[in-house]
């Protein structure tokens, strides 16, 4: 053969590879089902000291929405008790109470909230700008009133469903305070809840997104200067652990979580860290499902490294993720905060917000079409060199 045709050989071959490596990447790997599914969960415990009192319970919101691109159709519900659809919606510019002056969720998380909803319905705005305009459809002040001394176990419960067949999108969020007698130290005040979020049966051309957010703003009222409330927060709680799981290649599944501490007349900021939790196609590993957004040392680790090393480290043993099945677990309740707050610091607000989010993208990964395109390319010069 001569040197020419070898070269054309070697051509042929390039070409070919790249049209299978193009094809392969389009062939989705074994997944267990076709159902998205983020169940997310925390709790905190406030442990005061004689004379002291906690308020404020917090809130629970959830959305639900699917959109069919050949129809050009978007299917929003909220949960049936709450507000007309139009009416309300949350954002880290909306307070929950009147003068209670609580956010429901950041403006980081906001961010994440748009970002994520235009992932999967891509006309809609996203970012901070989108992520303002989702509507939960909760009521605001019903909850706060509710649970504005925590006394009595409070538990607050939104679901919502968007239906555009055959797709379903599906979310839950209940939070629910209780006293737990713990002699002989004062008792024990845990506020714990689950967001849970889901979507099922989607298709190329239809999409979905679900999401639920609890919301535990705690106002600590000391009872005198020599007061001093110790504050636990976890990850996952007595009844419900975290978890994320996708069915198809296509779908992301993922908890947002923000811890906050504000103290009068303290340097620290109200925003000690944002991070999510979650799965996707590009998840190879328990490290690779973590993401921190805002950090400060102040939530006690030293970098944002160093907190991801320890929700990952094997030595912790705090999740697996099985790559068969596309499911990142959790084995146990993780401590995440722990602080001792004195009397003389006056009024505390500790704030553990979270949500569960579940969807469908409304394209391939760039490097699936990348490799995609990579392949047709190969496919037409190797058609052109043989009719040649």
């Amino acid at each position: 053969m001569t040197s020419a045709g070898s070269r054309n050989l070697m051509k042929s071959f390039i070409f070919l590879a790249s049209m299978i490596c193009g094809i392969l990447s389009w062939v989705p790997s074994a997944y267990a089902d076709a159902i998205a599914r983020s169940i997310t969960a925390g709790k905190v415990d406030v442990v005061p000291s004689p004379g002291g009192t906690i308020t404020g319970a917090g809130a629970v919101a959830t959305n639900g929405q699917v959109f069919d691109k050949t129809l050009g159709v978007n299917a929003t519900f909220g949960d049936p008790g709450g507000p007309a659809f139009g009416t309300s919606f949350a954002s880290d510019q909306v307070t929950i109470g009147a003068g209670a002056g609580e956010r429901v969720i950041g403006a980081v998380t906001t961010t994440i909230n748009g970002d994520r909803e235009k992932f999967a319905i891509p006309f809609k705005p996203g970012g901070l700008a989108g992520g303002r305009m989702i509507l939960y459809n909760f009521l605001e002040n019903a909850d706060k009133v509710a649970g504005s001394q925590i006394g009595a176990p409070l538990t607050l419960t939104r679901n919502s469903n968007a239906l555009l067949a055959p797709t379903t999108a599906t979310s839950k969020a209940t939070e629910t305070v209780r006293k737990v007698p713990n002699p002989p130290r004062p008792p024990t005040t845990q506020v714990a809840g689950t967001a849970t979020a889901s979507v099922a049966n989607t298709t190329p051309t239809v999409t979905a997104i679900a999401l639920g957010i609890v919301n535990d703003p705690l106002t600590i009222i000391p009872g005198s200067l020599s007061d001093t409330t110790s504050v636990n927060v976890v990850l996952g709680n007595d009844d419900q652990l975290l978890s994320y799981h996708i069915g198809t290649p296509d779908q992301f599944a993922l908890g947002v979580f923000q811890l906050g501490l504000r103290v009068p007349g303290s340097t620290i900021p109200e925003d000690l860290l944002t991070f999510t939790i979650g799965v996707d196609s590009s998840t190879g590993s328990v490290r690779d499902a973590i993401n921190v957004f805002e950090f400060n040392p102040a939530v006690g680790f030293s970098t944002a490294d160093a907190f991801k090393d320890y929700l990952s480290s094997p030595a912790n043993n705090f999740f697996t993720f099985d790559s068969q099945t596309h499911t990142l677990s959790e084995l146990t309740q993780i401590p995440l905060f722990h602080a001792d707050l004195p009397g003389s610091d006056g009024n505390v607000v500790v704030t553990f917000d979270y949500e569960g989010i579940a969807g469908s993208a409304a394209t391939p990964e760039p490097s699936t079409w990348l490799l995609l395109g990579s392949g047709l390319a190969g496919l037409a010069a190797w058609r052109r060199k043989k009719a040649a």
